[in-house]
């Protein structure tokens, strides 16, 4: 990352409304796919099914998440390093980037820091 503070959280992801961020959010579903909704207000399984997904600040959107471990990587306001992981996937609903490059190596180091 560009410097500055992050913070990861690893564990049960609850049932959020639509929001938005004051940082931008890397989501990565660690045991199973989560969905990211097509629309604000759309119920699970109209949205797209990803197992990571850059969620850029200020950015309304809606995760539906499993009942299964999600890492929530909230970087730093100034950190603009994530514009390279959203250009290394495919643009997703409502201005998020979806299946970034680094996608699996990512999985397996958040899966062993969820253990720890």
């Amino acid at each position: 990352m560009d410097g500055g503070h992050v913070i990861l959280y690893i564990g049960r992801a609850f049932p959020i409304a639509a929001h938005r961020n004051s940082v931008t959010v890397l989501a990565f579903g660690l045991d199973d796919e989560f969905e990211v909704a097509e629309h604000l207000d759309g119920p699970p399984g109209t949205g797209r099914r990803v197992r990571s997904a850059v969620i850029p600040a200020g950015q309304w959107h809606r995760l539906h998440t499993p009942a299964s471990t999600m890492a929530f990587l909230y970087l730093d306001a100034g950190d603009q390093s994530w514009k390279k992981l959203a250009a290394s996937g495919t643009p997703g609903p409502r201005g998020c980037a979806i299946g970034m490059a680094v996608e699996e190596m990512a999985l397996q180091v958040l899966r062993r820091l969820g253990m720890v």
